[in-house]
């Protein structure tokens, strides 16, 4: 029994495997970085909510941190 040809290609001396992985992996980037993207609407507008405004009189106060309030 003999070592099999698709074996003796990764026993071979000449044989590198970094730069061929590396070869492999930039051809796949690019490979998928030159697909057309769709480009994306504007987003929704956001949900907010509302409060009807309403005029009443409120106390004016004022508290002061190691200060005395101004009378």
């Amino acid at each position: 029994m003999g070592i099999p040809s698709k074996l003796r290609l990764f026993l071979s001396p000449h044989f590198r495997p970094i730069p061929t992985i590396v070869v492999m992996a930039v051809t796949a980037l690019l490979l998928t970085a030159c697909s057309e993207k769709q480009a994306a609407g504007p987003p929704p507008p956001p949900d907010v909510g509302v409060s009807q405004v309403e005029q009443r009189d409120v106390p004016v106060y004022g508290e002061w941190v190691a200060r005395r309030p101004h009378a």
